[in-house]
C-alpha cells in the first residue's frame, strides 16, 4: 500500500507524533518515498499533548537519516496543529 501511494504522488507528508517519535511504520513509509523519489515534508503531529518533545522527534529523524532543516538537513518540517474541540 505504501509503495502504491509513494509511486503516485507528486508530494508525501510524513507523519510523525511528537509523543511517539519515529516507529518502525516510520521507516518503512520514508523507505518508499526514497526509493519512488518523491518529494516530502515532514509533519509532526500531537505537539499539544504533555509527553510531546519536538526536538526528541527531530533527533530520531536524524537516527534515522531523515535530515530536517536545523538539524543537518534541508528536508521541511512542522508541526501539525492540534485538532479543536467541537462547540
Amino acid at each position: 500500500m505504501r509503495e502504491r501511494g509513494a509511486s503516485t504522488a507528486d508530494i508525501a507528508i510524513l507523519v510523525v507524533s511528537a509523543e511517539d517519535g519515529v516507529k518502525p511504520q516510520t521507516i518503512d513509509a520514508y523507505k518508499e518515498i526514497e526509493k519512488a523519489k518523491v518529494p516530502f515534508i515532514v509533519a509532526i503531529n500531537k505537539i499539544d499533548k504533555p509527553a510531546a518533545n519536538v526536538d526528541r522527534v527531530k533527533m530520531t529523524l536524524a537516527e534515522a537519516g531523515i535530515y530536517v532543516e536545523g538539524f543537518g538537513g534541508n528536508v521541511s518540517f512542522g508541526p501539525s496543529p492540534p485538532k479543536r474541540a467541537r462547540e
